[in-house]
């Protein structure tokens, strides 16, 4: 097993052709606008696992945190609950093969729908049900409500619902996370992204100029994603060329197929496992540190490289070619402006720019469990790491860390403690069937 990030990564195994499909036959739809013709609006996001979390609300009746996503081509509502709930109309059913999975993949379109993105200050609403705040991470009351301060606004639009879960964003990242938007904003405005504050802000692109002190690349669209140039090198100071497609909704730094070229090769060390989930199932490949990444004029050491197995991943890398993607380990570094109209990305430092490549020194895999998400399920344990020479195994709870409760409020600090400093202690409490059990060991460097 392993794991750069204890997490299970957004890399949408077979989403694009999925979606394709979906949106070839779907009605026409009406773009975003910014409301009230404003020039422009900010949105606040969380950040998660390198994830851009944004507020969304659906037909006026329920806001739902999206993952903001420029490899995806629509609107994907992971959770078929909510859909029930709000008594979306779910017109068709649309299924697809997917590799690693004995059955289909099956989903619906659900058209007509509205859709808005609160602005800054996000807590203003009004309602005459039960109260509830707008603040990113409550549940909500779906009980009549209305949203007084719309930021981006959008009606007519087509969504695919999931049959099932089959991402699991929730367990995987630690906070209530159930779908995924792309395109269809990224396609209408020029869009900021502050790591700093945490704010998006949505420019009409006639109004738009950029700031002087951000650096200004070429940006590709191709079949509604976004490419950039980029140069790695795996060792011996051999520099390749690279086209990559800029995903935010990957959270890994740097993914490279090697069959796209003949001088991506693996590095000299490497460790081979699973390296995140996506809608076929899981991912499987290798991971090895690079000698150098770099963008532009920005170059990178010791970056972690991803290198999934053809059988895992050559139907949707191959579908365009590109060599690779650049993840959110690489982007969480920049404050980034994507202008899709004029094909332009611009990128400038932000306060995470000097953090460290690190990756899980444990050898396990986990995610949240239980009803109250206030366990870590053991779903791999590498042979021969620091937890699998302590005894943890497959299918073990995990419910305290160093003391910490495990839950949503503290997953976050777990997973940057599994990957602090070689030689850490970590304590663990699991429960494997009726046995209550004290496990111990020290991380250690994998690659």
């Amino acid at each position: 097993m392993i794991n750069t990030k204890p997490k299970r990564r957004v890399l949408k195994m077979l989403i694009g052709v999925f979606l394709c499909a979906i949106f070839s036959s779907s009605k026409a739809q009406t773009g975003f606008q910014i409301y009230n013709s404003q020039p422009s609006t900010q949105v606040r996001f969380m950040e998660r696992n390198n994830l851009v979390i944004i507020p969304l609300t659906i037909n006026n009746k329920v806001t739902l945190r999206f993952v903001l996503d420029t490899g995806v081509r629509g609107i994907i509502l992971t959770e078929k609950v909510f859909a029930d709930r709000i008594g979306l109309k779910l017109e068709r059913n649309v299924t697809t093969p997917a590799p690693g999975r004995e059955d289909s993949i099956s989903a619906y379109v659900v058209n007509d729908i509205e859709i808005m993105l609160p602005a800054i200050p996000k807590d203003i609403i009004t309602t005459t049900g039960n109260d509830f705040s707008l603040a990113l991470g409550e549940t909500y009351d779906l009980t009549n409500v209305q949203i007084a301060n719309p930021g981006v606004i959008a009606k007519h639009q087509s969504m695919t619902v999931l049959k099932e879960d089959y991402l699991k964003l929730t367990e995987s990242l630690g906070v209530e996370v159930y779908g995924i938007i792309g395109y269809p904003l990224f396609r209408q405005f020029v869009i900021e992204i502050d790591r700093n504050e945490k704010v998006l802000t949505f420019y009409e692109p006639d109004g738009y100029k950029a700031p002087n002190f951000m650096e200004k690349l070429p940006l590709e669209i191709v079949n509604s994603k976004p490419y950039i140039d980029s140069k790695v090198t795996i060792s011996d100071d051999k520099q390749i060329d690279t086209k990559l497609l800029v995903d935010l909704g990957a959270s890994h730094a740097v993914l490279l197929n090697r069959s796209t070229s003949e001088e991506i090769n693996l590095p000299a060390k490497t460790l081979y496992g699973i390296l995140g989930h996506g809608l076929g199932g899981e991912i499987q490949g290798y991971v090895g540190r690079l000698q150098k990444f770099s963008i532009h004029d920005f170059e990178f050491e010791e970056v972690i490289g991803s290198y999934p197995d053809s059988a895992y991943y050559q139907g949707s890398i191959e579908f365009d070619k590109r060599n690779g993607t650049i993840g959110g380990e690489i982007l969480t570094r920049f404050n980034t402006t994507f202008d899709y109209l004029n094909g332009s990305f611009y990128l400038t430092k932000s306060v995470n720019y000097k953090r460290r490549f690190d990756h899980n020194m444990t050898g396990i895999e986990f995610r949240l469990a239980g009803q109250e998400l206030d366990k870590m399920l053991v779903t791999n344990v590498r042979l021969g790491s620091p937890a699998a020479d302590a005894g943890v195994i497959f299918g073990d709870l995990i419910t305290k860390v160093n003391r910490f409760k495990v839950g949503s409020d503290t997953f976050g600090f777990i997973n940057d403690l599994f990957r602090s400093k070689e030689g850490k202690k970590i304590s663990l409490k699991v429960t494997r069937g009726a046995e209550e059990l004290d496990l111990e060991f020290r991380l250690q460097k994998q690659i």
